[in-house]
């Protein structure tokens, strides 16, 4: 009986173990760059997006560039509007967590910044921005809803 009973109770242990880790997805390795240049193909803005210097980081994002495992950021550089999105990835000096917190408040201050009488039909996309964690990725979009929809899907197409 109660090797019955130990018996009954590995399993149970064996089972609630193996249920803890199916919870947990892998994310594939992909540079930023790659996804970058996938969503703007699906957003059709190749010719309208360019890749930010990193003094652009740490002048808009107040951080420093080099503490991101990898990223791009894609802004507008022809036309009027304000279509732009970012890509980051954890490192060994900023967790997921921390690129979180630094695009929550860059896109805090987006929009506190925002003056009303630039452009007031994109304000829109500004007071809509919003970003995604997939793993150690954060990708924020200050685009149209259509557009961070097929950026978003995008985004997580290309790293599950």
């Amino acid at each position: 009986m109660k090797k019955i009973v130990a018996l009954i109770i590995v399993v149970a242990l064996l089972a609630t173990a193996l249920c803890a880790c199916g919870g947990k997805t892998e994310t594939k390795n992909v540079p930023a760059a790659d996804i970058a240049a996938a969503v703007a193909e699906k957003i059709g803005k190749t010719d309208s997006l360019t890749a930010v210097e990193a003094n652009w980081v740490r002048g808009w994002m107040k951080t420093d560039a080099s503490l991101f495992g990898d990223y791009t950021v894609m802004v507008n550089v022809y036309g009027a509007n304000v279509d732009e999105y970012g890509i980051f990835k954890a490192g060994e000096d900023m967790s997921a967590a921390d690129i979180e917190k630094t695009v929550q408040a860059y896109l805090d201050l987006r929009l506190q910044s925002w003056m009303d009488e630039y452009m007031p039909e994109e304000k829109y996309k500004v007071e809509d921005a919003s970003y995604e964690v997939i793993g150690d990725y954060v990708m924020y979009c200050i685009l149209s809803a259509e557009d961070s929809a097929a950026a978003f899907a995008t985004f997580e197409g290309m790293l599950k």
